[in-house]
Formats: structure tokens, sequence, C-alpha cells
């Protein structure tokens, strides 16, 4: 059983259905390739090449020595096995698998909502042609915060570890947590022969179809 529970939590641990790793600015096809190719790989390591075989062959390797007894994975009799402990150490098994996959779901959604959300303005306002501004939510970081509680002051004299507090903490918002994200997808304006105005390369509305079926296919695959 502590075999099959490391191998339930190292599923977990190196795997996720949506590819968030290197969230570039890309084509809207090339994100959904990227995608499907992420859920194909947590099929093949969730399926009988991957997971569910090293679970089989644990099993198997335990208790294909064991003989007759409640663990004879060998027993041919139907109601023998309805009475022995084999069927509830299996059913413990499947328990734990619909577990760990319903935990990788909801990490998985959660993280791969929480990824595209990162990137919708809470408001967008249209100044000119050329000039649009977005505002998205973004957390305002501060020396109290608890992030820099415990910052480095090796070698910082102490009279300069207010200044130090505060120039890390700047540089934090910088270059990570308070920084506009950008863009997730490259779109060109088209302007085809005989139209007045211009079209996306993209749809908008197909970005959001296309979003939506890499979502499905990622629960789907599970």
């Amino acid at each position: 059983m502590v075999e099959i529970r490391t191998e339930c939590n190292t599923l977990l641990k190196e795997n996720m259905i949506f590819n968030i790793s290197n969230p570039e600015t890309r084509r809207v096809d090339e994100f959904k390739q990227i995608q499907a190719s992420s859920v194909a790989a947590i099929g093949h390591n969730c399926g009988q090449a991957g997971w569910v075989g090293r679970l089989e062959k644990i099993i198997k390797t335990t208790f294909d020595a064991v003989g007759k007894g409640w663990f004879n994975i060998h027993e041919t009799s139907k109601e023998t096995y309805e009475f022995g402990k084999l069927k509830k150490f299996l059913t413990l098994v499947n328990f734990m698998m619909q577990d760990t996959v319903l935990t990788m779901c909801q990490q998985s959604v959660r993280e791969f909502t929480d990824f595209i959300l990162k990137y919708v303005p809470t408001d967008t306002k249209i100044i000119a042609t050329n000039e649009v501004q977005n505002t998205f939510n973004k957390k305002i970081y501060t020396a109290e915060d608890s992030d820099y509680d415990e910052l480095p002051f090796t070698d910082v004299p102490a009279a300069e570890h207010n200044e130090y507090q505060g120039t890390m903490v700047w540089l934090h918002g910088l270059y990570d947590k308070n920084k506009d994200p950008e863009p997730l997808f490259d779109l060109d304006l088209i302007l085809k022969q005989g139209n007045l105005i211009p079209t996306y390369s993209t749809p908008p509305e197909d970005i959001v179809i296309k979003i939506m079926s890499v979502f499905d296919d990622g629960i789907e695959i599970l």
C-alpha cells in the first residue's frame, strides 16, 4: 500500500493536465497545439503504459507468491473472491486512484483558470486607435508584507536595513508580482481586398472557443 500511495503522490507532483510553465506570447493555434500535447502526455502518463501499469505491476509482484488464502490473485472462484480480503484491498486501491485523479483535475483546473484570468483586464480604456490602457488585478506589496518578513540582511549594516528592505520590495514588484502580463496571444490585423475595415487574424470569439476546447479536452482525457 505504501508503494501505491508513493506512485499516486509522484503522479500528482510531476504531472498537470495543462502546460502553463512557459507563458510566452504565441499564436492562438500554437497555444492550442501546446496544450493538446500536454493533454496527450497526461493521458499516456496515467494510462496502461504509465501510472496504471506501474500500480498493476506492484500488485502482481506483491501478491504473486502469496498462494492460497485471503490475497490469492490467482483465485478463479468468484464466490471466494467476493468474500476474500483481496477484493477489499483492490476496492481501496480504486478509491485511492479516484482520489488522485480528482485531485489532479482540481489542481489543474484551478491553475489553468488562474493562468487565463491573469491575462484578462478588469478594465479597458480605448484612448486612441494606437493607445489602449488595460487595468489588471495586482497585489500591492509593502515592506510589512509577509513575503518579505525574512529578507536576508547578511553583511548589510543595521542602519541600511530599512532602505534595503524597501529596495527588495521594489525589485519584487518590478520583476515579479506587480508587473502587467505580456499579451498571451499574438494577433494580426488583416485588411482583405474589398473590405474597408481590417479584421483580426483570429476572431475574438474563436479564441474563446479554442480555450474552452482545450479545457474540455483536458478534463475528458482523465
